[in-house]
């Protein structure tokens, strides 16, 4: 029998593996539906302001640290990754 998160870390293996080994068309078929939250092919205002809520909840703190020191938008990212 499966277990009920199974299928849920499967979908995020497949994400991963799209959008680091995906063709551009895959790659941009995965973000749309990341933001298509209801899954019905258009993407709402209030969608992306889900996205950019849950984003900012995320990184929020983090960018700000950039942005207060004054570094290049470019590389706000850079020492988050790594």
């Amino acid at each position: 029998m499966q277990r009920p998160d199974h299928s849920c870390k499967k979908e995020f293996v497949l994400g991963l593996s799209t959008i680091s080994r995906g063709s551009p068309t895959e790659k941009l078929q995965w973000t749309f539906n990341l933001y298509d939250i209801n899954g019905d092919g258009c993407i709402t205002r209030e969608e992306m302001r889900e996205i950019i809520t849950s984003i900012y909840s995320l990184l929020g703190r983090f960018l700000l640290n950039q942005v207060y020191h004054q570094k290049q938008p470019g590389t706000m990212l850079t020492g988050f990754l790594t």
